[in-house]
């Protein structure tokens, strides 16, 4: 999946591309064609303190553990083959994710 940012004059400041496993959870016309980071921004950590704090709420923290490019697979995974990179006359197979 390739996305474009834009400066404040609209030209293509830069281009992100990420390859993505299709989910076949999601739903045609729910953030079907979006992908998503688990990042957060700081604004929010600040609002979600300020918030904590002005109700007498008690914050913890936790680590998640994420998904990387070289981390170990439990489970098996397959995939269609990228657009751009299909292999002539096997368009029909899949990628097996290792």
């Amino acid at each position: 999946m390739l996305h474009y940012k834009h400066d404040t004059s609209s030209n293509i400041a830069s281009r992100k591309a990420r390859l993505v496993t299709q989910g076949f959870t999601q739903a045609e016309g729910i953030n079907y064609n979006e992908t998503f980071s688990p990042m957060e921004k700081l604004s929010a950590i600040h609002i979600i303190a300020a918030i904590a704090a002005h109700n007498g709420w008690e914050l913890e923290q936790m680590d998640i553990d994420g998904a990387y490019l070289n981390a170990p697979l439990k489970e098996t995974i397959y995939m269609w083959q990228p657009k751009g990179y299909e292999v002539l006359e096997k368009e029909h197979l899949v990628c097996k994710l290792e």
